[in-house]
């Protein structure tokens, strides 16, 4: 594998006289990693438990590596730098991919509630979202809770 940094092209990948580097083809947002074999993909989950899923799910849907370094719940309460500092690295319009896969597509709306520290606008985010369109800067208010979410998206808090 070449020793490269991540490619960090974004939909110019599409256009023969930009290829993505070894190792890479061109996805929906620019160069995504080959995905590992499902032997692999299976050991990664076994050993990381949630944290696997939450990046196997990422890497399914071909996000960059740009994003993939979000798709960990360390890191997920840190997507909102991506409305206040865009990057072509990682493309605003895979929020919504990263949150499902963080939700692992489960509704933690009880866990949220439970809570008390969420406000009812923003439970909505305790799941999966069901149009692409929810996670849009009308509702920034929500990025508050981002860690909040987190925590129930992780113990698998959910009903």
């Amino acid at each position: 594998m070449s020793d490269l940094p991540p490619p960090i092209i974004y939909k110019q990948c599409s256009d023969r006289r930009f290829a993505c580097q070894t190792g890479y083809f061109c996805g929906p947002y620019g160069c995504a990693k080959q995905r590992r074999s499902r032997i692999s993909a299976a050991k990664t989950m076994q050993v990381s438990g949630n944290e696997g899923e939450f990046r196997e799910c990422c890497e399914r849907n071909q996000l960059p590596d740009g994003c993939l370094n979000y798709c960990s719940y360390s890191k997920y309460p840190q997507i909102s730098s991506l409305f206040s500092f865009p990057s072509i690295s990682c493309p605003i319009q895979t929020l919504p991919i990263i949150h499902n896969c963080a939700t692992r597509q489960r509704n933690h709306q009880k866990c949220c509630e439970d809570t008390k520290l969420i406000p009812e606008n923003c439970l909505e985010f305790c799941a999966p979202l069901k149009e692409l369109g929810q996670l849009d800067v009308s509702k920034i208010d929500c990025f508050n809770y981002l860690t909040t979410f987190r925590d129930c998206f992780y113990y698998g808090y959910y009903g």
